[in-house]
Formats: structure tokens, C-alpha cells, sequence
């Protein structure tokens, strides 16, 4: 009798506790999926606040160059969101431009690395090197001053590094869809390549 009501017991017990699994399966009760949206550009403005961190623009960067050396990368990044800042320049535009300028810090054709010119700086088609700057902020400070120069009719919030600042129309381009075809670069699929990025650069880091 005893193990005839443990039997029964056990079947009751089993069925509520199906019951129980069931309901919490329902459409209803299921978790929603985690969203994988992210913010998706056809255009950026040059000047402006970033959206990405430092973290989040390493992450992106090691995508694509996982064996650079990280004290050095973590300085690269710090003084593109230093100088931005100070200029009031899009960082997330500056960094992407110095990732496409440098094939992600491998530098490699008419600059190199010593020369810590991130974005081509008077390197032009017919072999010049371009310019060099004693530091990595320097360097920087140069890149952005310079998208300043194109981005807007703002005086500088600091002294000039861009030895190429006064060859530039002020405000003529203030999209990065603005800086190709012979602005900052003769390539017509530049600006193309620069939003391609961006656009990766908040998908990775799901930025929206």
C-alpha cells in the first residue's frame, strides 16, 4: 500500500512539475533575445563627440592588428581622445582615418612609423614622405588640427602643429563624405572606406 502511494505521489509530483516547465517556455514568459542593434552611419560629422571609449576603439583596432604592442596602442588611443577632446574634433572619425591611413599602425608604404604621422600628412602620390613630429601627440594633434581646418572656421583651441593648417579652404568639408576626391585624399571610394569602418566599429561594440 505504502509503495503504491509513493507511485502515485511521485506521477502527481512529476505532472505539476511539467506543468510548471511548460509555463515558463510560453511565449509569454521566454527571456526577449539579447538586442543586436547598433548604430549604422551613411554620413559623420568631423566635428563632435565620439561615441566609442578607449576600450571600445582597441577592441575594434585588435580586429585587425592583434600583434601591436598594447602599451603603445593604449598611448595611440589615449592621445586621439585627448587632442579630439581639446579640439572638439569627432574621435571616433580621427581614429578610423588613422586605422585606414596606417593599415591599423603597420605603416609600411611612403610613412613610417618613426615619423608618427598618422594620417598621411603632405605624403602625396608622387612619393613624398610627408611629414614627421617628435611624439605620438604631436603627431596627433597634427591629424586633428587638420581635419579642424577641413571640418570647420573655428580658430584652434591650441598652438599649431599642422604644417599644412593654412593650406586648407576652412569649412569645406564638413562630412566625412566631404574628404575625398581631392581633399584629403585623391581615392573617390575614400570617405566610403572611412564610413565602412565606422559603421564596423559600432557594430563590434554594438554603439547605437
Amino acid at each position: 500500500m505504502n509503495f503504491k502511494l509513493r507511485y502515485w505521489k511521485r506521477i502527481f509530483i512529476s505532472g505539476i512539475f511539467a506543468l510548471y516547465l511548460s509555463s515558463c517556455n510560453s511565449p509569454e514568459n521566454q527571456m526577449p533575445p539579447a538586442s543586436e542593434s547598433y548604430r549604422t552611419v551613411r554620413n559623420e560629422p568631423i566635428m563632435g563627440h565620439g561615441e566609442a571609449n578607449v576600450y571600445q576603439l582597441e577592441k575594434f583596432f585588435l580586429k585587425y592588428n592583434p600583434k601591436i604592442n598594447r602599451t603603445y596602442l593604449r598611448n595611440v588611443t589615449n592621445a586621439y581622445l585627448k587632442q579630439c577632446s581639446y579640439e572638439r574634433v569627432n574621435s571616433d572619425v580621427a581614429f578610423i582615418q588613422m586605422c585606414h591611413e596606417t593599415n591599423f599602425l603597420r605603416f609600411g608604404n611612403q610613412v613610417k612609423l618613426y615619423q608618427n604621422n598618422f594620417a598621411g600628412i603632405g605624403a602625396t602620390d608622387n612619393g613624398a614622405r610627408g611629414a614627421s613630429f617628435k611624439t605620438i601627440d604631436e603627431g596627433v594633434r597634427a591629424q586633428v588640427q587638420h581635419l579642424k581646418a577641413y571640418a570647420s572656421t573655428a580658430k584652434l583651441n591650441g598652438r599649431c602643429v599642422d604644417p599644412r593648417f593654412n593650406e586648407v579652404k576652412r569649412g569645406s568639408a564638413v562630412y566625412v563624405s566631404e574628404l575625398g576626391n581631392g581633399r584629403w585624399a585623391t581615392d573617390p571610394d575614400y570617405a566610403k572606406k572611412l564610413l565602412a569602418k565606422i559603421n564596423e566599429l559600432y557594430r563590434l561594440n554594438s554603439i547605437n
